[in-house]
């Protein structure tokens, strides 16, 4: 018997704790959703720093492109010895007037 009431206090516990988790992500991402940002066709690059690692930045990179402000189309990487690694995770799109590529 004490050990059902283990059961269903732990329970309860986790439901709390994974509804209030979920709560205060939705409560974070509300004035990213309100945000209006006029779309062009020129591409935001952002250059990490020294020390920039996945881990630092693709926590804004993931709530952005959710809220629909971005879209994640290339991702290149330099290493100290000057390779270049590149990733493509959207469509490039070549503008008629220019030589060179956009993301959309």
């Amino acid at each position: 018997m004490r050990r059902i009431k283990i059961i269903k206090i732990m329970a309860i516990i986790s439901a709390t704790l994974v509804v209030g988790i979920g709560s205060y992500w939705q409560h974070r991402l509300t004035p990213l959703r309100k945000t209006r940002v006029a779309q062009t066709s020129i591409p935001t690059i952002f250059v990490g720093g020294d020390y920039a690692r996945a881990f630092s930045t693709d926590g804004f990179v993931h709530r952005l492109t959710a809220a629909h402000l971005m879209t994640k189309g290339l991702v290149v990487h330099v290493s100290h010895a000057g390779h270049v690694t590149v990733q493509q995770f959207g469509p490039l799109k070549k503008q008629p007037n220019d030589s060179g590529y956009l993301c959309r």
